[in-house]
């Protein structure tokens, strides 16, 4: 079994602790609250006690707008923090997975490997691929990459999705629901991204870089979509617009299907299919809301 330091405290790194637990490995997590990952002696001192074999570094700034208008902060969140631990990963001789984005694509492919040319469009992609750049330098650095996390958090808070908003909307409004129907992607629920994690950690050819999302791509009007028809609600009520018409502060890529041509990899998505999970935990987040509200069957 081995020593994990998780950092962050968000969907990935709650479902990351839980299943790391399940399967008996000693964790440690750096959340959000107990460490800023600006504050980069509290960062060395805290890891370095712990002295881990893997270091899992989640923690990052994502909200896209907020990156595009505070690009300092951004850089030191998601890019210094990032050669902080790549340098004390080499110190401790421990492996480092950082999770990155498909932010740091273009979204003028309409498939997108490991292999694939990076291009991103703003400052969110920009600083999460220097520091895949960083990580990628480091013998015993990996870079998983990402997209539409979807799940719980560990310590109870809400933290927003894009289902979560759909249900949210859907339960406090009559009216129509406009979704961007030219924007495709995969989405990825979190303890799908767990398991197929911790199961490529066993094996010693952890590839470098790895694409890592549940088995499925649609717009987010058809996600949108499927989760309201799951739950045998009006998805009528859906309209599907363009990102043209659709007030966005900072670009976005209009497709970022992240796939892979890793065998192992394709065969693990392929046992994590994303309708079920969608399914699932929309029936679990409404039921949530109604209860908040009030509202009984």
């Amino acid at each position: 079994m081995s020593r994990i330091l998780l950092t962050g405290s968000g969907m990935v790194a709650s479902a990351l602790a839980s299943e790391a637990h399940m399967r008996g490995h000693t964790v440690q997590a750096l959340p959000h609250g107990e460490v800023d990952m600006r504050d980069l002696p509290q960062l060395r001192r805290r890891v370095t006690e712990f002295r881990p074999d893997w270091i899992v570094h989640t923690a990052a700034l994502t909200k896209v707008d907020y990156c595009q208008e505070n690009p300092r902060e951004a850089v030191e969140v998601n890019t210094a923090a990032t050669k902080a631990l790549a340098d004390l990963s080499q110190q401790l001789m421990a492996r480092l997975i950082y999770f990155s984005t498909d932010y740091v694509f273009d979204g003028t492919q309409h498939l997108w490997y490991e292999s694939s040319p990076t291009k991103p469009l703003n400052i969110y992609g920009a600083t999460k691929l220097e520091g895949e750049i960083i990580v990628r330098k480091f013998f015993r650095g990996h870079v998983v990459r990402t997209s539409g996390v979807f799940g719980e958090r560990l310590d109870g808070k809400q933290e927003r999705n894009f289902f979560r908003a759909i249900a949210s909307r859907y339960m406090e409004t009559e009216g129509q629901i406009s979704v961007v129907d030219d924007q495709h992607t995969a989405v990825s629920y979190a303890p799908h991204l767990a398991n197929m994690t911790l199961s490529l950690m066993t094996d010693e050819h952890f590839p470098k870089i790895v694409h890592l999302t549940s088995k499925g791509f649609d717009s987010w009007f058809g996600w949108a979509k499927l989760a309201l028809e799951s739950a045998c609600l009006d998805s009528g009520r859906l309209v599907p617009v363009s990102c043209e018409n659709v007030n966005f502060r900072t670009p976005r890529p209009r497709n970022s299907r992240l796939t892979s041509d890793i065998p192992e990899v394709v065969s693990l998505i392929a046992l994590h299919p994303a309708k079920q999970a969608v399914e699932q935990y929309f029936g679990k987040v409404l039921q949530e809301l109604r209860e908040e509200a009030g509202i009984r069957e």
